[in-house]
């Protein structure tokens, strides 16, 4: 199942229906989530947050924030046990729908307001308290904090305004800091993802950017100087790293 890769963030909630919520989510999650990096392009994030599963090591690294600083004395107050579950269950789905609904090559800007519309209208979480997912779609929203606009979308993301969403804001902001690295001792299992069939080396197409459509080999032969490019700045998805990686290997 996909939510035991979050068996131990699970075991933060201690409200037995958000985390029956949360796994729901989890299980009915688009299989990229699973296997992205946190960054698309390789610009952000920390090391640990890049490469295949870099996406839910971010995730992981923002909910162990949110449960360290709900732990301290200080803060102990500031929280009921309920807004403590809800925050690290919006912090588990934040970014669940990052590359849309469909997924894609890039993040889609609007996706933390696709992820919160997600948890309040999708059929999967009929049963289960409004007032939680409301609350969970609240945070999950929020999350970009200032960074609420783009030049690429007419859509105005919410900013953090509450205790609530401005704690999930800061934990997603510290788990996207390059200075900032967590340690992971052992890889983490991705389960049940089914494995893709990728079309052979002659035939893929590029997937994203200005060739768009056409074939790989065609573009080497167009534009090396482009591929070399994408290999050296971004971080590429299977199999389009493996296949570029051999092309320029193969020309040396």
């Amino acid at each position: 199942m996909k939510s035991e890769i979050f068996a131990k963030e699970l075991n933060y909630i201690k409200t037995d229906e958000i985390r029956k919520l949360v796994e729901t989510g989890l299980e009915n999650l688009p299989d990229y989530f699973y296997t992205m990096p946190a960054s698309t392009t390789g610009k952000y994030h920390p090391s640990y947050a890049l490469g295949t599963g870099g996406l839910v090591r971010h995730t992981k690294a923002a909910v162990l924030f949110c449960n360290y600083i709900c732990g301290l004395e200080q803060t102990q107050h500031d929280f009921n046990q309920m807004e403590r579950d809800c925050m690290i269950a919006g912090i588990i789905l934040h970014d669940g729908h990052k590359e849309g609904n469909k997924g894609g090559s890039y993040t889609v800007f609007e996706h933390p307001q696709i992820c919160a519309d997600w948890i309040r209208n999708d059929d999967i979480f009929t049963g289960f308290d409004p007032k939680y997912r409301e609350l969970i779609a609240s945070v999950i929203e929020s999350h970009m904090g200032q960074w609420n606009t783009s030049t690429r979308s007419k859509l105005v993301l919410s900013k953090p305004t509450t205790p609530c969403q401005k704690l999930v804001h800061l934990c997603d902001y510290l788990a996207s800091r390059k200075d900032i690295e967590v340690k992971f001792s052992e890889a983490i299992p991705v389960a049940d993802i089914p494995s893709a069939e990728f079309p052979t080396l002659e035939e893929y197409t590029m997937p994203f950017g200005k060739y768009k459509g056409k074939l790989l080999t065609d573009v080497v032969k167009e534009d090396r100087d482009y591929v070399e490019w994408l290999y050296s700045k971004c971080a590429l998805r299977e199999p389009l790293k493996t296949y570029v990686s051999d092309i320029l290997k193969g020309e040396k």
